[in-house]
């Protein structure tokens, strides 16, 4: 066995010519595969295994968020206006993602049941669940990913920015 570089686009062709054998595929691949071709099933669903663990995270050296912190607040805030969009209006969501993935509405819709009404996959607030973060880096640790000493997750999150777009626009129950 050997392992063959294919770019995350072309993991549904590659499976389907035979190219690889398995992948690690976002929902819509999943749901698209599966319906093209009836030889493919799912191994496992990692959200199944895995529920507590935390999925979502967004990146930016210290340096770069000390010299822009506007930037980052202004694009946190669009980011939860566009979670707050998604879930309030799905025919618009399945419309403008099968548009801009390429994907069929009909891909796009199964999608969106699985990730937002589903598993509530995007956050419509902070999505800095204190229990989940913990949890994460416990298991971590347990899997022998972290080596060192298990950092609290203030040491790894840099909430100011988040709570400064919460700030201009409210929290909301989900």
């Amino acid at each position: 066995m050997s392992y063959v570089p294919v770019s995350a686009p072309g993991y549904i062709q590659g499976l389907i010519a035979g190219q690889i054998h398995s992948a690690i595929l976002q929902t819509e691949q999943a749901i698209e595969i599966l319906e093209r071709d009836a030889r493919f099933h799912v191994l496992v669903d990692m959200y199944a295994v895995e529920p507590e663990y935390f999925y979502g995270t967004y990146f930016a050296s210290q340096d770069w968020l000390a010299a822009h912190p506007d930037l980052a607040v202004r694009y946190l805030t669009a980011l939860i206006q566009a979670h707050r969009f998604m879930y309030q209006n799905r025919a618009d969501t399945v419309r403008i993602a099968a548009k801009a993935t390429g994907f069929s509405a009909s891909v796009i819709d199964k999608t969106y049941e699985v990730l937002l009404v589903q598993n509530k996959a995007f956050p419509v607030n902070d999505g800095l669940q204190d229990q989940r973060l913990t949890y994460t880096i416990t298991r971590m640790k347990s899997l022998g990913l972290l080596k060192e000493k298990e950092p609290k997750s203030e040491q790894l999150v840099d909430r100011r920015p988040i709570m400064q777009a919460l700030d201009v626009l409210g929290t909301v129950a989900q």
